[in-house]
């Protein structure tokens, strides 16, 4: 039963994770690195909480990009993000 209830608060903690991809795209293209940098703190912290360490490293890693205007590199974590959403979603 416990692995069932976890699996749904994952799976849910997942899909508003997937309904921030856009949002984290639109900054991107509004260069908007403040909300990114605000997101990727969120990220960091959330994917800890939530024991996804990789969601945890790419906020951390989106915040510093943020902080240093790689746009590259955001555009790069955005898609690391979704995609890993999308294989572990699958997995569910």
């Amino acid at each position: 039963m416990d692995d069932i209830i976890n699996s749904a608060v994952l799976h849910g903690y997942l899909q508003s994770k997937a309904t921030l991809v856009p949002q984290l795209r639109q900054n991107l293209s509004d260069g908007n690195t403040v909300r990114l940098a605000t997101a990727g703190h969120r990220l960091y912290g959330s994917g800890a909480t939530y024991g996804m360490r990789p969601i945890s490293a790419i906020g951390a890693n989106m915040e510093r990009a943020a902080q240093k205007g790689d746009i590259a590199r955001l555009a790069q974590l955005i898609t690391a993000l979704e995609q890993f959403i999308t294989n572990k979603m699958n997995t569910l």
